[in-house]
């Protein structure tokens, strides 16, 4: 049970921390800030959307609330959603681009779903049908994306990962000119040229 109490309030703090930080454009966030973040929104909205499909399904007035109910969450969290994805991106070494596209392609899709909502599939003209189609293509593709790129760990922490192998395979190359040394291979002279070699390579 406090597991669980750890992993709740772990949640709540990553998301609200990506709230209070919704203008801040410039700065970087870690893994768990933006999925914990996306993990409360998905939590919401799908509910809320099973809800609107059901309701509708039964030809209840109900689905009315509940599509304007996610419309709002939605609408809500399009630009803490967006300024999140943006630090994310950045802590990768990343710039915004993707991210601009993304939203922006997904705003474009929101709004043409709901002007082209209360009219029947026959009546809309052909090319609103395939822009609309090349919109929904691009915004899935670029959310595909950013969500590869978000998987990625830290570009700092990236940096110091491959320091720190360079650094280990140094180490094991001094370790065989050293053996080497001891078998009688190289001499003194030899292994002190060939290390300097090794250390000015590093």
């Amino acid at each position: 049970m406090e597991q669980w109490i750890i992993i709740m309030k772990t949640i709540k703090d990553n998301y609200i921390t990506a709230i209070k930080r919704r203008n801040d454009l410039k700065g970087k966030s870690g893994r768990p800030e933006f999925w914990y973040f996306y993990l409360v929104v998905l939590a919401v909205s799908l509910p809320l959307s099973l809800l609107e499909i059901a309701f509708t399904a039964l030809g209840s007035p109900m689905s009315t609330l509940f599509k304007t109910l996610t419309l709002l969450w939605t609408l809500a969290h399009l630009w803490p959603g967006l300024a999140v994805a943006i630090r994310r991106l950045s802590d990768t070494g990343r710039g915004p681009t993707l991210a601009y596209i993304a939203y922006g392609s997904g705003a474009m899709m929101l709004l043409s779903g709901l002007f082209l909502s209360g009219i029947p599939p026959h009546a809309i003209p052909t090319g609103t049908l395939i822009f609309s189609g090349f919109i929904a293509i691009t915004a899935i593709i670029s959310y595909l994306l950013l969500l590869v790129f978000a998987c990625f760990p830290a570009e700092e922490q990236m940096k110091k990962s491959k320091q720190a192998r360079e650094v280990k395979e140094l180490m094991e190359e001094i370790d065989k000119l050293e053996a080497l040394r001891q078998s009688g291979t190289i001499n003194d002279k030899e292994y002190q040229q060939m290390r300097q070699r090794l250390m000015g390579e590093a």
